[in-house]
């Protein structure tokens, strides 16, 4: 997960360390991914040079030159993903692994696992830790209105790479195929009863 990497080496930048060092080892999702795309399609092949839809390898370039300009100039893009990327997942993400789970028919137990976390505190407290953290980390940035509003643009930037990412599939029809899944999935144990 390229946004580990580049959260792992930007972690001199004062601003990514206060962010990271306190959330890293709950926010990593590359193992838990791998895992998820393993259950969806158990012949795939992992490895760096795996092929990458368009979206996601603009992406992925896209928090690879965050983090290259972060280590070059001390800013905190990185720090824009995050808010997008995590606060996604910890917020409506954990409502989207049992839709995620019926619809992909997954009968293994804690698919998807990118969405799901083990919290130190309950969920709640945590979301409002890690948000602190996040003000904090701007915060750190204070004196250089550059840095927050490279920081912002970045989230949006984020926030859009991740509106390609899911739409670039054939939508509509993978959404009828979801949709009968969870229906199918949600009714059938009932009708069991």
């Amino acid at each position: 997960n390229n946004n580990n990497n580049n959260n792992d080496n930007a972690s001199t930048n004062t601003a990514i360390a206060h962010f990271w060092n306190r959330h890293s080892e709950i926010l990593r999702r590359a193992d838990k991914l791998k895992s998820d795309i393993l259950d969806i399609s158990p012949q795939e092949t992992l490895s760096l040079s795996s092929e990458y839809s368009t979206a996601t390898e603009e992406y992925r370039n896209a928090l690879r030159d965050a983090g290259t300009k972060d280590r070059e100039d001390g800013g905190g893009r990185l720090l824009g993903h995050a808010y997008t990327r995590y606060l996604a997942d910890l917020m409506g993400g954990q409502v989207l692994g049992t839709p995620t789970r019926l619809a992909l028919g997954l009968e293994i137990d804690g698919s998807p696992r990118q969405y799901s976390f083990t919290f130190p505190v309950d969920r709640k407290k945590y979301v409002e830790d890690l948000y602190h953290d996040l003000n904090e980390a701007g915060r750190l940035m204070d004196d250089d209105e550059v840095r927050l509003e490279d920081a912002v643009v970045e989230a949006r930037a984020a926030f859009g790479h991740n509106v390609k990412v899911y739409s670039e599939e054939p939508f509509v029809l993978d959404s009828v195929i979801g949709v009968k899944n969870i229906i199918s999935g949600w009714l059938m144990p009932k009708l069991r009863l």
